[in-house]
């Protein structure tokens, strides 16, 4: 059974005693966020969700703020972990998106990465699979519908992150802070960076993250080299290291099919001579599958081992050019190679 925390602006269903959240905003505001935490069990079942109903800021539509993260600083005071502040990516419902936190935890604990506690920024994807060769109507619906909820959700994703952020410190056991981001998740991260910025919630000394992941970003190649983009939080964590597949089927949909630029997640940087110093770039492409009808193109982060071995060392906090399994490309990239 693992614990996980969360902050959705997901509606509530019922609104009055919920027990689950829909794939629509909030009607009430765009920027209301519920925090809570439910136990998910090792089929991917949430059980006893805790959704405290208080307000704690007044007028502002914050609910359960203080509750989550008194019951967190007990947990971790009984059990010290390093914090994981999740975002997922493309068609995932409120209690998938618990199920993944959760799977992921126990998928890199069991390669050595020691104790971790998930926080999972749920954000309102419509939660629908779709078969990308046979349904693209469908599927152009599908991903628009979710690349705008997910364009929404800045104010509430960033609102989220900054909270998750400076809790970390006020723990005596000084937990390492790790903050990822899969897929369009990594969109709704861009937003919510913007939007902290843009409410002058970001100081010149803030970090928001010990490590930073971006795993198959279906983000524009350029993000990290354009300051309305992602290249600020370089300078909001101590490392930020980028995963990608270039044999990645979703981003391949997301790049072609949805006209978006080339993706971060399948190209990587535009230009990586000048990406930040604390910037890592690693592909994956050898050691992931090109012929699984589950899209393992794209979830290499989770279920591919060879990549989980190297995650964990980031999470660790190994230096780049120390991380083992990797063949050094020069200027920050590597290449995990196939070793058959």
């Amino acid at each position: 059974m693992t614990r996980v925390y969360f902050a959705t602006n997901r509606a509530p269903s019922p609104r009055s005693n919920p027990t689950d959240f829909t794939a629509e905003l909030s009607s009430i505001a765009a920027d209301e966020i519920w925090f809570g935490w439910a136990d998910v069990d090792s089929n991917g079942n949430a059980t006893g969700l805790n959704v405290p109903r208080e307000s704690d800021d007044a007028g502002a539509g914050r609910h359960g703020v203080t509750a989550t993260f008194d019951t967190l600083r007990q947990q971790i005071q009984a059990e010290p972990a390093d914090l994981m502040f999740f975002v997922h990516g493309f068609a995932n419902t409120f209690r998938n998106a618990l199920a993944r936190a959760a799977q992921l935890t126990g998928f890199y604990q069991a390669q050595g990465s020691g104790p971790l506690c998930p926080f999972v920024f749920c954000w309102p994807s419509l939660g629908k699979v779709i078969d990308f060769g046979s349904l693209v109507g469908e599927g152009k619906s599908a991903y628009r519908a979710d690349r705008d909820a997910a364009q929404r959700s800045g104010i509430a994703c960033g609102d989220a992150l900054i909270r998750w952020s400076n809790f970390g410190p006020t723990l005596p056991s000084q937990p390492r802070r790790i903050l990822l981001a899969h897929s369009m998740g990594n969109w709704a991260l861009r937003n919510g960076v913007q939007s902290l910025l843009q409410r002058g919630q970001i100081l010149p000394a803030t970090r928001l993250a010990d490590e930073t992941i971006l795993a198959a970003a279906d983000e524009d190649f350029d993000t990290l080299t354009d300051a309305g983009k992602l290249q600020r939080l370089c300078g909001l964590t101590d490392r930020v290291t980028v995963y990608l597949n270039q044999q990645d089927v979703p981003l391949w949909f997301s790049w072609s099919v949805m006209a978006n630029p080339l993706r971060l997640g399948r190209q990587g940087p535009s230009l990586p001579a000048g990406l930040a110093a604390n910037v890592a770039v690693v592909n994956c492409s050898p050691v992931v599958p090109v012929d699984q009808a589950d899209l393992d193109t794209h979830q290499y982060y989770r279920r591919i081992p060879r990549v989980a071995a190297d995650i964990v060392q980031v999470l660790k906090g190994t230096a780049s050019d120390a991380v083992t399994g990797r063949r050094a490309d020069g200027g920050g990239r590597y290449t995990l190679p196939f070793t058959g």
